[in-house]
């Protein structure tokens, strides 16, 4: 029976993720990965950890192991709001809420089912994070993209679009970005743009998205200002995780917002899972009350650190020539552009039979553009296989531009 006649027309419109597809091969057979965005959890505070958590268990065993509120636990809600005071100043105003997501990622899917009608005009980065086009893109808004320079999101370039969408009678309903350490681009939005944002949100009255998984990994300087901390109507929708500081097992996100925005999440959330798991919850209440997390980044920040310089020595000896790339503050990514217009899905081809992955950067970008860009992690490699894989990957690109 061919059972694909039953699909609805709309499953057509979700694409497989290239960086899921990746793990499914790194996971199969030893490879050199720069591929996924995984943390190094060499450096993670087990024994602490463990013993906080049995401590936790033995009180809240019975709470743990039970339903939860679609919203989320009260007490992990109210550590956050800790959290983003005390890490990033950010407070929550009169009109704003918080709900747990099961992850990031489900934010991304109930905002879109949320905000986006068909048609809908949205703007997103040049690049930007790819599972936020393919939550985005089922919902068939009209999606135009800006792009980037050595800091980010280039916002005399919005501001000319805005322009011209809105001399044409055309709305926009939100801009969706990362401002902090970008994912794939590795930049960091300077306070004046993020201030610059919102001022052409409240001038042109569209939401900001704003996606910030990796503000508290910074290698220079401190986390910077959420563009949330700016908002003073609440047309900011912020939203982070303990993905990156903890660990992407607990998923465990949340989203700050206007309090009627929140109210629709909630409703979302109830058909999509009724709550995030308990248990996770338990976990990551104690976790943070118990600055595990800090501990986790004051050892984990120092080694991505000296990572990301490795890398950067790395693609200075073998592709000085042949391309450019971004210089990242923080985080766990960098992005390379070719010189060449070579597509970089035939490099990977040639790069796998040598046993190293990265992430072709066509997918970041909504209009399919960017063929000749890759992603590159360096949080999860070693040096000394950062070292290698690029060795590598140059033979693959020789061998590439030679065929």
């Amino acid at each position: 029976m061919s059972f694909s006649r039953f699909f609805s027309d709309d499953l057509k419109l979700y694409r497989q993720s290239d960086v899921r597809e990746l793990l499914k091969v790194t996971e199969q057979k030893k490879v050199i990965s720069f591929g996924g965005g995984l943390p190094d959890f060499s450096m993670f505070p087990f024994k602490e950890a463990i013993e906080v958590l049995e401590e936790s268990l033995m009180i809240n065993f019975q709470r743990a192991m039970q339903y939860a509120p679609t919203k989320g636990i009260s007490q992990l809600i109210d550590v956050l709001k800790d959290l983003m005071k005390i890490e990033i100043g950010l407070d929550a105003r009169e009109y704003d809420d918080m709900i747990i997501l099961t992850g990031s990622q489900q934010g991304l899917d109930l905002a879109a089912r949320a905000l986006i009608n068909p048609g809908d005009i949205i703007i997103v980065e040049k690049p930007t994070y790819l599972a936020a086009l393919n939550s985005f893109k089922p919902r068939k808004p009209v999606i135009y993209g800006v792009s980037q320079d050595s800091d980010g999101l280039n916002t005399e370039e919005l501001e000319k679009l805005l322009r011209e969408l809105y001399s044409q009678g055309k709305k926009v309903k939100f801009l969706y970005t990362i401002p902090s350490n970008h994912n794939p681009a590795g930049t960091t939005l300077p306070e004046e743009r993020r201030k610059h944002i919102y001022e052409l949100a409240s001038k042109y009255d569209f939401l900001v998205f704003e996606d910030d998984p990796y503000n508290l990994i910074m290698f220079e300087g401190q986390p910077m200002k959420p563009i949330k901390s700016f908002d003073h109507e609440g047309r900011v929708i912020y939203m982070s995780t303990l993905s990156k500081i903890l660990s992407p097992g607990l998923r465990i996100g949340w989203i700050m917002a206007e309090k009627s925005f929140v109210e629709a999440i909630e409703l979302i959330k109830q058909v999509a899972d009724l709550h995030t798991s308990t248990l996770s919850q338990f976990i990551a209440i104690e976790w943070i009350k118990r600055k595990i997390y800090k501990e986790f980044l004051s050892r984990s920040v120092p080694l991505y650190r000296a990572k990301r310089d490795a890398m950067l020595s790395s693609l200075e000896e073998n592709f000085s020539n042949e391309g450019s790339w971004t210089r990242p503050k923080g985080g766990l990514f960098l992005m390379m552009y070719l010189n060449r217009k070579i597509d970089t899905k035939e490099l990977l081809k040639f790069s796998m039979k040598r046993g190293v992955v990265f992430v072709p950067g066509e997918s970041f970008f909504h209009d399919s553009s960017g063929k000749n860009t890759m992603r590159l992690n360096f949080s999860y490699p070693t040096e000394k296989e950062i070292s290698k894989g690029m060795r590598l990957l140059k033979e693959a690109y020789t061998e590439l531009i030679s065929a």
